[in-house]
């Protein structure tokens, strides 16, 4: 297992030596990520800007990991419509999380 973030990974090899994901408790600091077992990091709601702390705990005692990750925007987009500038404009400010 590996710790994946946007493309980043943690792998075995950034952990304990002779541990590996199997061995730490992952956590999130923001409702909208969610970290599973293996460490993988998934995005399950449009976020905020709001610095996110991932955690990996050792379930058996030793060192704690952390990362801390920002979303610096976001991309939406509204199916296969075609629409004026403004149009996209007014869709675009109208969605949650915007700004």
């Amino acid at each position: 297992g590996c710790l994946e973030i946007q493309g980043a990974s943690l792998n075995n090899d950034n952990f304990a030596p002779g541990k590996t994901a199997a061995d730490y408790a992952f956590s999130s600091t923001a409702s909208w990520v969610d970290v599973d077992t293996s460490g993988k990091v998934t995005f399950k709601n449009v976020g905020d800007r709001n610095a996110v702390i991932i955690t990996a705990t050792p379930r058996s005692g030793g060192a704690i990991y952390q990362t801390q990750v920002r979303v610096k925007g976001w991309w939406v987009n509204h199916g296969n419509n075609l629409m004026q500038l403004s149009q996209a404009e007014n869709y675009c400010s109208n969605q949650v999380g915007n700004g």
